[in-house]
């Protein structure tokens, strides 16, 4: 990610407490085309991030400070 998107995503971070990797999932799970993230770790803290995402509720206008931080410019 670009140092842009990990500052946006360390300020929404701090907003919900959490690890930025928590956010990271949370966005994933908001994605409009329903995306599932793959964990795909044996580390408890890693999988307990992903675990934390499903209470984190983000609002549209963060999911879409995010997008556009990472450099998108259009949903596919």
């Amino acid at each position: 990610l670009s140092k842009k998107a990990m500052a946006t995503i360390g300020k929404i971070a701090k907003k919900y407490d959490v690890d930025p990797s928590v956010i990271v999932y949370a966005w994933i799970l908001y994605h409009p085309v329903g995306a599932a993230p793959i964990v795909g770790s044996n580390k408890l803290d890693r999988i307990d991030h992903a675990v934390q995402a499903l209470d984190v509720k983000l609002e549209q206008s963060e999911w879409f400070e995010i997008f556009v931080a990472s450099g998108q410019k259009f949903l596919r």
